[in-house]
């Protein structure tokens, strides 16, 4: 439903949203975010922000809460082109 919220935790399907408390590492989207990633429309900002949101949901299901160094390498490679 475009209109709901939905809770979405990494590995599982979005769930609805039902004003539980969030709990976990938990990116809470709407419904119309959803359906806007799933046609590839990040056009709105609140769109690219709640993407933004899950993807770090995802990221630290998978990796851990272990920082990523991405942009330490990408200067140390830069540096060394130099």
């Amino acid at each position: 439903m475009a209109s709901a919220n939905y809770l979405c935790a990494a590995g599982a399907a979005p769930e609805l949203d039902q004003g539980q408390p969030l709990i976990g590492q938990l990116a809470q989207v709407r419904g119309s975010s959803l359906l806007a990633m799933a046609r590839d429309d990040f056009s709105d900002k609140t769109t690219r922000l709640e993407a933004r949101a899950l993807l770090r949901v995802w990221l630290t299901g998978l990796l851990g809460a272990e920082p990523l160094a991405s942009r330490e390498l990408l200067q140390a490679i830069n540096a060394l082109s130099d």
